[in-house]
């Protein structure tokens, strides 16, 4: 549970820092918001609905009602605090740092006004010269120049708005606002590959470019194994198909193995489209998602799987399959609601149901058992998802 800082609304708080002989001291008065009654310069304003929660948005509050922050279309720039009380929704986060790199904290990101916006979210800088910043790595860079590292997981990577809320060197002082979590979806490949998003008009989004208007290219460390992995964050999916091309990154070892997952804001889901697939075996023709609209949220439709009974009971159950005339390679997997796999076996190109005559006890791949709950089915055609759906046990 992240540390709280509190006080009273309905008294001045005094805010500043001391260096040297200098103290800046500031009141804030009753007609503060509550949120940030106990701002202090040198925290950090949090913003996590921007891009549809898949990038968010930061900034250093410097004193005197102001912020230095980071956006596309103003670049390194000052704005007023209050254009933060108009945001949806607003986290205040205090630095555990002395007031001394708190205070150059400041001074690096005012040095930094009116230098460019930079969209190259897939690498981070710290050097004060550098020509362009993103707001993360502008607030990130303005404290680690100061000793300060605040990232969560450090890596040479992308270092995300999120990120710097999750350290362990951030606490929480205060919000205004909820906001759902919006219809933003992730396009999730870990190593060793990179990915080209070709959207429903046409249009691509790669590492170098995007082409399409709220979309980001990020390169980040995801599973925490010293590589780069690729996220594609589209804020609102088109209707019609999204084309998806797996590159294998230059010198990859053929026999490393890919995932590729979409993970969707709306309901805090994930479909698979390819489970530790080798380098070797990447297919010829994209992977395919099909965005229809159910009200206003996207649905990724795709099954050649279906089960019954579901849920299922202590009769057991049957897999029927629909695999395509061209699959040399089938594979059933089951996972835990954790993600962990627990079942998978091969399966026979040309079937029709698993298993092939009478019904199945779900059993792990040791033969045990496997609890009551729920679990995910997965079926993979030649290293592609082609089906899933979620199994009940319910014995």
């Amino acid at each position: 549970m992240r540390a709280q800082a509190r006080c009273a609304s309905n008294t001045s708080v005094m805010s500043g820092w001391s260096s040297g002989k200098s103290v800046l001291i500031e009141l804030a008065s009753d007609s503060v918001p509550a949120w940030r009654q106990n701002i202090f310069p040198g925290d950090i304003l949090y913003d996590p609905t921007f891009l549809a929660r898949i990038a968010g948005h930061v900034g250093i509050y410097i004193g005197h009602d102001s912020v230095i922050e980071a956006s596309k279309s103003e670049g390194i720039h000052e704005t007023s605090i209050t254009s933060w009380d108009e945001r949806d929704e607003a986290i205040l986060l205090g630095v555990s740092a002395p007031y001394s790199a708190m205070r150059g904290a400041i001074d690096f990101g005012i040095a930094q006004k009116g230098k460019p916006y930079d969209e190259n979210w897939t690498q981070k800088n710290s050097d004060s010269s550098s020509p362009s910043w993103y707001c993360s790595e502008l607030v990130w860079a303005a404290y680690y120049n100061q000793g300060v590292n605040l990232e969560y997981t450090p890596d040479p990577y992308v270092v995300s708005p999120k990120e710097l809320y999750d350290s362990t060197l951030t606490y929480f002082k205060g919000r205004h606002g909820e906001a759902e979590p919006g219809q933003g979806v992730e396009i999730r490949a870990t190593c060793p590959i990179e990915l080209v998003v070709i959207d429903p008009d046409g249009l691509q989004i790669t590492k170098q470019v995007s082409e399409v208007p709220d979309t980001i290219y990020m390169i980040d460390d995801l599973n925490q194994d010293e590589s780069p992995d690729s996220i594609v964050g589209i804020a609102d999916p088109k209707r019609g198909t999204y084309r998806i091309e797996v590159v294998p990154v230059p010198g990859a070892d053929p026999s490393s193995t890919y995932n590729l997952i979409i993970y969707r804001y709306a309901n805090d889901s994930e479909t698979i489209l390819a489970n530790e697939v080798p380098i070797a075996n990447i297919p010829e023709d994209p992977y395919q998602v099909e965005v229809v609209t159910d009200g206003s949220e996207p649905v990724f439709p795709s099954s050649l799987v279906s089960l019954g009974p579901n849920p299922v009971s202590s009769t057991g159950c049957v897999f029927w399959l629909d695999l395509p005339e061209s699959a040399i390679q089938a594979q059933l997997i089951l996972y835990s609601i954790i993600g962990r796999v627990v079942f998978e076996t091969e399966i026979d190109p040309d079937a029709t149901r698993f298993p092939s005559v009478g019904t199945w006890n779900p059993v792990d791949n040791d033969g045990v058992e496997l609890a009551n709950g729920p679990y995910v089915y997965v079926l993979i055609a030649d290293g592609k998802v082609i089906g899933q759906g979620k199994m009940v046990i319910q014995r």
